[in-house]
């Protein structure tokens, strides 16, 4: 559980979430939500969430994901703007369960490029 839908529909487009303990963030995008995971496809490294640099995408003005390994950059979608990794960030399913927001980090979902349909709506 990671928010309740109240919670959730007020948080503002372009707000990233970082839930450590879980591995994931939770990227509030113009349709809805994405969980992505931390872990760059690339070599595994951890990739931070750095809310002052430049943004990669047309949601805020600051903040994106950049692999201290080789430099992957990527935006909120977890999409590849830049270096060596060979796909976006993976994803966790999200799910609305009464009035939760519940994100399933036990089923890692793999994906060559973003689409409208790996949105969660709330």
């Amino acid at each position: 559980k990671v928010a309740t839908v109240e919670e959730a529909r007020a948080m503002p487009v372009g707000t990233v979430t970082y839930f450590s303990e879980q591995r994931f963030y939770l990227s509030r995008v113009e349709s809805g939500f994405l969980a992505l995971y931390r872990k760059c496809p690339h070599l595994g490294c951890v990739v931070p969430w750095l809310a002052d640099e430049s943004s990669e995408d047309g949601l805020a003005i600051k903040g994106r994901f950049t692999c201290p390994c080789h430099g992957g950059v990527y935006d909120r979608y977890g999409v590849v703007r830049a270096g060596p990794p060979p796909r976006p960030l993976d994803l966790f399913p999200i799910s609305v369960k009464g009035e939760e927001l519940i994100v399933d980090t036990g089923t890692i979902i793999q994906r060559s490029s973003f689409d409208e349909s790996q949105v969660t709506e709330v």
